[in-house]
C-alpha cells in the first residue's frame, strides 16, 4: 500500500540548483557600445603609438580591455565573462600583429605574458563572483514569490499573475478564478499535530500543481486556502479543473483519514473593474460550498440586490473591545507641513459630521484611513474583525452612516459582509476599498443599494470626493423614501 511518505517522495519534483535556469539580465545597448569602445583603446594605441605599447606603460593601456569583463559578468555571468575573455584575447593577438606589421620590433614577451595572466585571472574571478551574485539573486526571487512549504507560488506571485490575466480579460479574453480550501484542516492540526498538517499541505500543493496547466497559475493563498488563476478558461473548464483536484486529494490514503477540499469558482464579467471583485466572488462561492456540506464545487452567482427586512433587526450588547475609535477633533492635527491644497480640505468645509465604520484585515490600513477621515471632520470606528461589524450593526442604535470595507479579507470578504448585514435588515451606503481598481465598477453582483469603490492607497482629496458623493446620495434617498426602524 502506498504510504504518505512514498507519495511525498513520488510527488516531489527534482529540484534545480538555485539560480539555475534564471533568465539572464538584458544587456543595455550603451553597455555594448562602451565595451566595444574599451576594447578599441589598445587597438588604436597600437596604430598611433606603437612604441608606447612595447613599453611598461602599455600595461595601463591594456587595463581598458578589462572593463567589458566587468560589465558582461554583471549582466551575463559566466557566459558574459567567457565572451569578454575570448574577445579580449583576440584583441591582444591583433594588436601584437599590428605592432609587428608596423615594425615596432620584437614584442616584450615577459610584458605580454603578464598581461595575459592578469587578464585571464581577473576574468575568471569576475565570472565566479558574478555567478554567486546571480545565484543569490535567484534565491531571493524564489523566496519572494514562492511558498516555502508547498513549493507553489505565494500570494504575492498570484496577485501579480491575476493582475495581468484580469487586464487581458478586460480586453476580451476569458479569465476564471478558483479558490480551494481544505475541509476541517484545523482538526488535522489539533488532533494529529502540525507535522501532519504540513504533510497534508505539501501533498495537496503537489497535486494542485500537477492538475494546473502551464499557462495557468496555482498558488497558496494563505493557511489552508489556495487559488488557481485560469487564463483563457470558461466556467466549464474551471469547474472540471476543480473537480479533478477534489478527486485527486480524496484518493490519497492519509493515515489520519480522508482529506477533502471545497472550491468556489468565479468567471470574469464585464464591469467588475477590479480583480478583487473576481476573487471575492469566488470566495462567496467557496463559502456556499462549505455551508452546503463541504467536499464540493460551487459556482459564483450574480443575484439582484435583496431588500432588507427591518423586522429582523434586534438589539445587541455594546460593540466588543476590538473596535478602536478615532474621534473627530482638530482636522489639522498631525498633518505634515507643506501639504498645500490638502490642508484646506478640513471639517470647516464639510456638511454635518458623519460616523464612518472602517473595516480592513490590515490594522495599519484602518488607522491610516481613519486619520484621513478624521481630518475631514468625521467620527470614525475601525476594526479588523468583520464579525464585530455584524454585532455592532445588529443594534438599532448603531449610529453608523457609512461603511468602508476592504473587498478581499481572509475571514470574511467585503461582499459577504455587506450581504450578511443586508440580510439582517441593515442598509448602509458602502464604500469598498481595493488595492487594484482598473476602472468603473458596474458589475451587478456587488451587494449594497448604494455603493462606490476607492483605490488604496488614497489621497485626502479622493477620499473626500467619494465620501461626500455617497453620503449625499444616501441623504437624497432617505429624504425621498424614508425607512422605518433606521436610527441615525
Amino acid at each position: 500500500m502506498t504510504t504518505v511518505t512514498d507519495l511525498s517522495d513520488k510527488l516531489q519534483s527534482p529540484g534545480r540548483p538555485h539560480g539555475a535556469g534564471e533568465p539572464a539580465r538584458r544587456l543595455p545597448p550603451k553597455v555594448l557600445v562602451f565595451s566595444i569602445g574599451a576594447l578599441a583603446v589598445p587597438v588604436v594605441a597600437s596604430v598611433w603609438a606603437p612604441e608606447l605599447m612595447g613599453q611598461d606603460a602599455g600595461v595601463l593601456i591594456w587595463m581598458a580591455a578589462l572593463l567589458p569583463a566587468f560589465l558582461l559578468a554583471f549582466y551575463k555571468g559566466w557566459r558574459g565573462t567567457s565572451v569578454a575573455l575570448a574577445v579580449g584575447m583576440a584583441v591582444l593577438s591583433l594588436t601584437q600583429v599590428l605592432l609587428l606589421l608596423l615594425g615596432a620590433g620584437e614584442p616584450d614577451w615577459s610584458l605580454l605574458l603578464g598581461v595575459v595572466v592578469v587578464f585571464v585571472s581577473v576574468s575568471l574571478g569576475l565570472g565566479y563572483f558574478a555567478e554567486l551574485l546571480h545565484g543569490e539573486r535567484g534565491r531571493a526571487q524564489e523566496q519572494a514569490l514562492t511558498d516555502a512549504l508547498t513549493g507553489l507560488p505565494n500570494r504575492r506571485h498570484a496577485e501579480v499573475f491575476l493582475q495581468a490575466t484580469f487586464a487581458a480579460a478586460e480586453r476580451g479574453g476569458p479569465c476564471t478564478v478558483v479558490l480551494l480550501d481544505l475541509d476541517r484542516f484545523k482538526r488535522v492540526n489539533d488532533v494529529h499535530g502540525h507535522a501532519a498538517g504540513d504533510v497534508t499541505l505539501f501533498i495537496f500543493g503537489r497535486l494542485l500543481k500537477r492538475c494546473t496547466r502551464r499557462m495557468d497559475l496555482s498558488a497558496r493563498y494563505g493557511g489552508e486556502e489556495f487559488i488557481s488563476v485560469l487564463a483563457n478558461a470558461d466556467l466549464s473548464v474551471a469547474v472540471g479543473f476543480a473537480r479533478r483536484v477534489r478527486k485527486a486529494i480524496a484518493e490519497v490514503p492519509f493515515p489520519w483519514g480522508q482529506v477533502t477540499v471545497s472550491a468556489g469558482v468565479a468567471v470574469y464579467q464585464p464591469g467588475m473593474g477590479t480583480p478583487d471583485l473576481l476573487v471575492a466572488a469566488a470566495d462567496q462561492a467557496l463559502y456556499r460550498a462549505k455551508a452546503e456540506g463541504r467536499d464540493r464545487v460551487a459556482m459564483a452567482q450574480v443575484q439582484a440586490g435583496t431588500k432588507p427586512d427591518p423586522s429582523r433587526r434586534r438589539s445587541s450588547p455594546e460593540p466588543a473591545s476590538t473596535f478602536f475609535e478615532e474621534p473627530a477633533g482638530d482636522p489639522g492635527a498631525g498633518a505634515p507641513e507643506g501639504e498645500g491644497e490638502d490642508r484646506a480640505l478640513t471639517a470647516r468645509e464639510q456638511g454635518p459630521q458623519a460616523t464612518v465604520l472602517v473595516v480592513d484585515d490590515d490594522e495599519p490600513v484602518v488607522k491610516a484611513v481613519s486619520v484621513l477621515l478624521r481630518r475631514l471632520g468625521h467620527r470614525v470606528l475601525g476594526t479588523t474583525d468583520p464579525e464585530q461589524v455584524v454585532t455592532l450593526l445588529e443594534d438599532e442604535n448603531h449610529g453608523v452612516d457609512l461603511l468602508m470595507v476592504d473587498v478581499v479579507m481572509p475571514r470574511m470578504n467585503g461582499l459577504s459582509l455587506v450581504e450578511r448585514i443586508s440580510h439582517s435588515g441593515v442598509e448602509l451606503p458602502v464604500l469598498y476599498m481595493s488595492g487594484y481598481v482598473h476602472g468603473e465598477v458596474t458589475w451587478p453582483g456587488v451587494p449594497g443599494s448604494r455603493t462606490d469603490f476607492i483605490e488604496k492607497p488614497m489621497s485626502l482629496r479622493e477620499l473626500r470626493a467619494k465620501v461626500e458623493s455617497i453620503l449625499a446620495e444616501a441623504r437624497d434617498f432617505e429624504t425621498s423614501e424614508p425607512r422605518a426602524g433606521l436610527t441615525r
